[in-house]
């Protein structure tokens, strides 16, 4: 939960630690329906995550996992599994990035970049 990890943050501050946030990712596959999950949903989970976390100072660097869409691992593992599949780049559970099919930013790469200069602000 978002809590546990920003309190966990917050103590490793207060040990003068930097926190590095690596594969920051979405997990999709345990949504009933991945065909529901929009760029909407995915936007406000991220900042959901995110907002508390870089209002803690010492959180000095978020890495993303899965940058575009075209890219992610789950599309390849989803076509190892199925090859036959007949257009295994439409598969759900690879929608959890900041890029789409196309390399345009989705609407969390916005949300991030927003989250990031509001926060450097604050620093």
């Amino acid at each position: 939960n978002v809590e546990g990890v920003v309190d966990f943050t917050s103590s490793l501050g207060q040990l003068d630690y930097e926190v590095h946030i690596s594969e920051l990712d979405m997990n999709t596959s345990t949504l009933d329906d991945v065909s529901s999950f929009n760029d909407e949903d995915h936007s406000a989970a991220v900042t959901q995550y995110l907002a508390p976390l870089l209002a803690e100072p010492n959180v000095v660097r978020i890495g993303v996992w899965g940058l575009a869409d075209p890219l992610h691992v789950s599309r390849q593992a989803f076509f190892d599994k199925d090859p036959g599949q007949a257009n295994p780049l439409s598969h759900g559970r690879s929608k959890a990035t900041l890029f789409d099919d196309e390399f345009r930013p989705k609407l969390v790469a916005k949300t991030l970049a927003e989250l990031f200069r509001t926060s450097a602000k604050g620093r």
